[in-house]
This record gives C-alpha cells, sequence and structure tokens, in this order.
C-alpha cells in the first residue's frame, strides 16, 4: 500500500504586483517603453565590450555625450530613481546634477538629461 500524502495546508498566495510601464521619450521623437523589471540600464550599445542597455540612444546618445553605461533606472517599492554610474558627462533630473555614484529619486513628468541627450520620463 502507498503511504498517505502529507496534509497541506492552503496558504493564500499574495496576488502578482501590477505590471508597471515605464515611458523614456527622447527629445528626437523616440520613444523606449520599459516593462517587466524593476531595473533599466540606460546607455550606448557596444557591440566591441559586449554592453547592450535596456535604453540605448543609439547615435543620437553618440553625439551627445552619452556614455556606454552612462546611467541605472530602478524602482524600489512606488518610487523610481536615477543612479549614476560615474558617467563623463553627468546626469540630470531637471535641472539638478545627480552626483557621480550619485542617485536622486525621478517622477513621472521629470525630464532626464544623459550629458546633452534628454528625454522625459512617464510613469
Amino acid at each position: 500500500p502507498a503511504a498517505p500524502l502529507p496534509a497541506y495546508s492552503a496558504v493564500p498566495m499574495p496576488p502578482p504586483a501590477p505590471t508597471v510601464v515605464v515611458y523614456l521619450t527622447a527629445f528626437d521623437g523616440q520613444t523606449h517603453q520599459l516593462s517587466g523589471k524593476t531595473n533599466y540600464l540606460i546607455g550606448r550599445k557596444d557591440d566591441v565590450s559586449g554592453n547592450y542597455p535596456d535604453v540605448d540612444t543609439g547615435d543620437a546618445g553618440l553625439q551627445t555625450g552619452v556614455s556606454r553605461r552612462h546611467a541605472e533606472l530602478y524602482q524600489q517599492g512606488a518610487q523610481w530613481f536615477v543612479h549614476d554610474l560615474t558617467s563623463v558627462n553627468g546626469t540630470w533630473i531637471n535641472s539638478q546634477r545627480v552626483s557621480p555614484n550619485g542617485t536622486m529619486p525621478i517622477n513621472s513628468g521629470d525630464s532626464l538629461r544623459l550629458g546633452k541627450w534628454v528625454g522625459a520620463f512617464r510613469v
């Protein structure tokens, strides 16, 4: 005879976290739709070094001073933050500079500047 299976109590599982969609729209009109993660690398793609950021600013980024690994956009709870990855040409939220290797909160409607590349952040 088979041994009886152990009894399991039904423990309710918490509901899944809502999927947040974030939009980063560049000055040239290119919109990056970000969802499914809580942190995103922003920079320029570089096949030689194997750098493939979640938000690739492309040729516009190259011409406006965006580093290959310029900044990280991440979520903690309901708040989003920008962390400067010691970029050469700096990171700004609206007109306030994020210190090198520093972090600042960013809110929907804020402007994000990486070097001279400018985008609008929207949740």
